[in-house]
């Protein structure tokens, strides 16, 4: 596969994968602006809850300032040592660059503050899954063995896009991961 935006890879996931088998492809996206709000969990059944209460805080705050948002909700994971602790970003990606206020962040996907200091030489790799939000760590692994099959370099932690039902949001009792997840891990180098 070739250049993408990260718009492009949520929409070519909603139309493609049919099975729940999980594969991983690398690819490349393009820098997506973005607004989010930091935390931390120790359980990993913590998340999905979380995960609503962060995305009402960065909605709120874009409502307030005309902020559009242009794709579906995000997850970064800095950390993640159930038990001890899960660290991770949520929000949305927004259509320009734009600055937080409080505990509101502006930063950009793939996985910087810092729009200079992303490398076009960098990918991702990226596996779909479908389904209740509590199988998605078989994506992840899926993302890991082709990492280490391919001999690829990491770079920072894993990131979950999700899919709703239909449009950006999300339906009232609907939450995050139980329909689509998009996980992607940024690696170095261009796809082959």
């Amino acid at each position: 596969m070739g250049k993408i935006s990260i718009l492009g890879l949520i929409f070519f996931a909603a139309v493609s994968a049919v099975a729940q088998e999980y594969k991983a492809e690398k690819m490349f996206v393009f820098a997506v602006p973005t607004l989010s709000v930091a935390t931390q969990v120790k359980n990993p059944i913590e998340i999905q809850d979380k995960l609503v209460e962060m995305y009402q805080k960065v909605s709120s705050f874009m409502a307030s300032r005309k902020i559009k948002q242009i794709a579906s909700g995000f997850a970064q994971f800095t950390r993640y040592e159930p038990g001890v602790a899960i660290e991770f970003e949520a929000g949305f990606p927004t259509q320009y660059e734009e600055q937080g206020e409080g505990e509101i962040i502006g930063g950009y996907f793939p996985g910087s503050t810092n729009f200079e200091t992303l490398k076009d030489e960098n990918s991702v790799v990226y596996a779909i899954h479908r389904g209740p939000y509590n199988k998605v760590r078989s994506a992840h692994s899926a993302i890991q063995d082709y990492i280490k099959e391919h001999k690829e370099t990491q770079i920072g932690g894993a990131w979950e896009f999700y899919a709703p039902k239909k449009g950006y949001t999300f339906e009232p009792g609907e939450k995050p991961g139980d329909h689509q997840t998009n996980v992607l891990v940024i690696v170095k180098g261009l796809p082959k």
